[in-house]
């Protein structure tokens, strides 16, 4: 139980910590699909669409846990995923964008939320 509060506590923090309010410009969003997912999943694709139309950058890149080519395999493994957030981050950072979110789809929620607890370069989470 002292496991969850403390997550709940850290994610709250994420959210209630900014000292400002960010223009969509500022903003980068970094989304995790779900295993045996894709980033052309079409709920993840709707959600993007309706982001761009409002001026944040967003990102779904393709994580381990996703498949190829329409078949389940999932040999990668978190450290993969982070090292694919990461790389993410800085792109995002060398474009302008100021605060960085991670969003999580289904089983990608989990990666996101680890990533979050073990790195200091996300500031909101989804």
């Amino acid at each position: 139980m002292k496991k969850i509060s403390t997550l709940v506590i850290f994610i709250s923090s994420l959210f209630f910590n900014t000292s400002y309010a960010a223009t969509s410009s500022e903003v980068g969003i970094i989304v995790l699909h779900g295993k045996g997912s894709s980033p052309n999943f079409p709920v993840l694709q709707k959600f993007e669409t309706k982001m761009l139309d409002k001026g944040y950058a967003v990102v779904i890149p393709r994580f381990p846990w996703g498949g190829k080519k329409g078949k389940a395999d999932y040999s990668g493994n978190l450290k993969d995923a982070f090292e694919i957030i990461s790389s993410e981050i800085t792109k995002l950072k060398q474009d302008g964008r100021k605060i960085i979110v991670l969003a999580g789809h289904s089983m990608g929620t989990p990666g996101a939320v680890a990533y979050a607890i073990n790195h200091t370069d996300v500031d909101a989470l989804i």
